[in-house]
């Protein structure tokens, strides 16, 4: 019955974990699809050339933004939403 139990804990621990990862996942890939749609309504290949920097911007934005958020909510208790 402990291994159960251990399992269960497991689970409810990295619940947030799993879930925050596969909403980003997701969110991601819906970039992608996005700036594929983007690139392919393009007549003038010029316009492909300028594509990577906001990618780059966004990326490093996005990295930053998260990272506060984490330093900001390290110490929040958890067992409030659980």
């Amino acid at each position: 019955a402990q291994a159960g139990e251990q399992e269960a804990g497991f689970g409810k621990r990295h619940a947030f974990l799993v879930f925050a990862f596969t909403t980003g996942l997701r969110e991601g890939m819906e970039s992608i699809v996005f700036l594929i749609g983007v690139i392919s309504d393009f007549k003038d290949p010029s316009y492909v050339s300028s594509l990577p920097i906001p990618i780059i911007v966004a990326l490093v934005m996005s990295c930053i933004c998260g990272c506060i958020f984490f330093q900001g909510t390290k110490k929040m208790r958890v067992e409030h939403f659980m």
